[in-house]
């Protein structure tokens, strides 16, 4: 090589504290593609974590011995979180028929996966509509979120949402996305 050749072998984008890429929505942090993970679901579905794509992979839940399915988010690297909103979405595929569950109850945990649980919310379901969602009334700090989602009383199942999506608070002056580079990380 010359000598006043220059090579370079990696490369960083940085940008200015508080420049909000998603432009004001915030990053749906439980995408997979930015860290999102289905930790556990009750009862157990190994495939669950499909809730989380935004392809429809949705599948029918058989509840018939429970009324209800827990889901258990948890963001990259298990990372806490200032959340605004989490939005529960079926898929152009699922029939009115087939959306039979009614409510769905939201918790978070600064801890673990397992709790303590804070209850924030609770998104009310109807069959006629594909998507609902929960504004919370303040940013609020989650490193897991757990959504429990009940059945209408004569339902033994339902389609699962086709995706669940958390929106992260934008970032700002106060605040740093937990997408960004931390520590060793």
């Amino acid at each position: 090589r010359p000598p006043n050749e220059v090579a370079t072998g990696e490369w960083k984008v940085m940008l200015r504290p508080g420049l909000d890429l998603p432009g004001g929505r915030g990053f749906n942090i439980a995408d997979p593609a930015l860290g999102g993970h289905l930790v556990w679901t009750l009862p157990p579905d190994g495939g669950a974590g499909r809730i989380l794509s935004e392809e429809d992979k949705s599948e029918s839940v058989n509840l018939k011995k429970e009324n209800s399915v827990e889901y258990v988010i948890g963001f990259k690297r298990d990372r806490a979180a200032q959340i605004e909103r989490v939005e529960w979405h079926y898929h152009d595929s699922a029939a009115e028929e087939d959306r039979n569950f009614r409510s769905v109850a939201i918790s978070v945990s600064e801890h673990s996966p397992i709790g303590p649980w804070r209850a924030v919310g609770k998104m009310a379901l109807e069959a006629s509509d594909a998507s609902a969602q929960l504004e919370l009334e303040s940013p609020t700090w989650a490193r897991f979120v757990r959504l429990s989602a009940e059945l209408e009383a004569e339902a033994e199942g339902s389609k699962e949402p086709g995706v669940i999506r958390i929106r992260e608070r934008p970032g700002g002056d106060d605040y740093v996305s937990i997408l960004t580079e931390w520590g060793e990380a």
